[in-house]
């Protein structure tokens, strides 16, 4: 039987939080063309699949960033929490990471660090209450966690719909991804940001 009843949810939270900011600042990079002077290549040999090519850079986002930075939060997680816990703490946190990352990645379009850099005008209004939207959500998720670690039952329980989620994720992206359209390396900048002058 699992027991979480001795683990704060402070301390639940602190890999959910750290993965979420990992995933969200990937979203954010991919926007960004990895080398100025080799985007030419991307606009004479485009990839003829899309979605490999996204592919690819989704898997980068799990073995690059998300597993190192679990793999060094372990041992302190196994000390705080115990093995058991802290393993069943970390399988969790990983599987909530592939949820998140195909769900900020969902309707994704773009040659990730390929295409132009495209600013949101909106990120300064909203910034506030996004990152608030952000805390609260981590530390519902680690309370969600603490309560059903508690119970072998529990267990499954939330890892069964966890599991549910990201299928039901990746079947509504497949969907959307049906019909296959060209890519876009250029797009015009929001008109947002033309008005605030953030392009001069």
């Amino acid at each position: 039987t699992w027991d979480f009843s001795n683990a704060p949810v402070a301390v639940l939270a602190v890999q959910l939080l750290f993965v979420t900011a990992l995933v969200i600042g990937f979203r954010h990079s991919i926007r960004v063309p990895a080398d100025l002077r080799a985007r030419w290549i991307f606009h004479l040999i485009r990839p003829t699949d899309h979605r490999v090519y996204l592919r690819g850079a989704k898997r980068a986002a799990v073995l690059k960033l998300v597993l190192p930075a679990l793999l060094a939060l372990l041992p302190f997680h196994v000390i705080a929490l115990g093995r058991q816990t802290a393993i069943a703490h970390f399988a969790f946190v990983l599987l909530s990471a592939l949820v998140l990352r195909e769900a900020v990645l969902l309707e994704y379009r773009r040659l990730p660090f390929a295409a132009s850099y495209v600013p949101q005008g909106t990120i300064a209004t909203h910034a506030g209450l996004f990152v608030f939207a952000c805390v609260t959500s981590v530390y519902t998720v680690a309370w969600v966690e603490h309560v059903a670690f508690s119970t072998t039952s529990g267990t499954v329980a939330l890892f069964v719909v966890t599991i549910i989620a990201f299928a039901a994720i990746r079947a509504i992206d497949m969907w959307q991804r049906r019909n296959p359209r060209e890519v876009e390396l250029d797009e015009l900048v929001e008109p947002s940001t033309l008005r605030l002058g953030l392009t001069e």
